[in-house]
């Protein structure tokens, strides 16, 4: 049984990470236990993406490659949701052709949506930390270390960096570029890729499915509040992580899903900001630190210089 037929076995039940013996000898993330070694885990989500896989799992790839030269073990996750384009039956002929011992597969059977899968991957992560990142975009493998080495210094629940605008090959801007203050509960200015402790994630709750406040097109920005909600500390490296390829279709271009994202945006003011946002406040929710050079904050975030 090769990984991925392992991990599909496993969606449709057929044992489980703990007790399925293919799976674990084939190396599939387990939860067995809820201590996790200290390491980091790239979740891909894939959701009908099946053209830009090679260029996100490349460079995932690639990134846990620098990680274990640096001396930490890592992972590469992919997730399928259920895609109805191909996605799965390429994934298998990937797994097959190249024999990947550092990457596993889970092709689920039905769809669960993002929200869902990524508390999938913070289940079956065998490591500590667990990165995000959208199958259509790609990481930088030395920003990563540098993202995961801030995490393991301070301590933080979540830690982003920068990451770069791509269109049609240029570099066209910058985002995910703000340390992290309240004016997020006015916007949402930090990009879903982002590395985050993945049993302090699950202890909150992780990605909120919940009907009642799940956000379909604004998830990331309300774990982000929620973990605030929660005192968690949020860490903003300041180091080139990825590229965000800026593409014609996305989940905000046509009307429909825009008047959506208009209803999940009342939603979230009415849960994190009732009473009005609060980019006017001081109060310090996160700090700016470097590995390489240490905090950076340091009456930055009070100051507002």
């Amino acid at each position: 049984m090769s990984r991925v037929e392992a991990a599909a076995a496993i969606d449709r039940g057929i044992g489980s990470p703990e007790s399925s013996p293919a799976s674990n000898e084939k190396g599939f993330p387990g939860s067995g236990s809820n201590r996790k070694a200290t390491g980091l885990t790239i979740a891909i989500p894939n959701w009908n993406h099946r053209g830009f896989l090679p260029r996100s799992i490349r460079s995932a790839r690639a990134a846990i490659a620098s990680m274990r030269e640096a001396g930490f073990p890592g992972e590469v996750l992919v997730i399928d949701d259920a895609s109805r384009d191909g996605s799965g039956s390429f994934l298998r002929s990937l797994d097959g052709m190249y024999g990947w011992d550092d990457v596993s597969v889970l092709l689920q059977a039905e769809n669960g949506g993002l929200a869902a899968v990524r508390n999938r991957a913070l289940e079956l992560t065998r490591f500590s930390h667990v990165l995000f990142l959208d199958a259509d975009n790609e990481v930088l493998p030395s920003g990563v270390v540098t993202l995961f080495r801030a995490a393991i210094d301070t301590g933080a629940a979540y830690c982003y960096g920068n990451l770069l605008d791509v269109c049609e090959g240029e570099v066209v801007g910058i985002r995910s570029n703000e340390g992290p203050t309240l004016r997020l509960t006015a916007t949402n200015y930090i990009d879903a890729l982002a590395l985050v402790d993945g049993q302090r994630a699950l202890a909150i709750g992780g990605y909120s499915v919940d009907p009642r406040s799940a956000m379909a097109y604004w998830e990331d920005w309300e774990f982000v509040l929620h973990l605030i909600a929660e005192e968690s500390e949020l860490v903003f490296v300041p180091t080139i992580v990825g590229n965000y390829y800026v593409l014609p279709l996305s989940m905000l271009t046509d009307s429909k899903n825009a008047e959506h994202a208009e209803r999940d945006l009342r939603t979230i003011r009415r849960i994190y900001a009732q009473t009005g946002t609060r980019e006017w406040d001081p109060e310090r929710i996160g700090r700016v630190y470097h590995p390489d050079i240490g905090y950076l904050d340091e009456g930055w975030l009070i100051d507002g210089a």
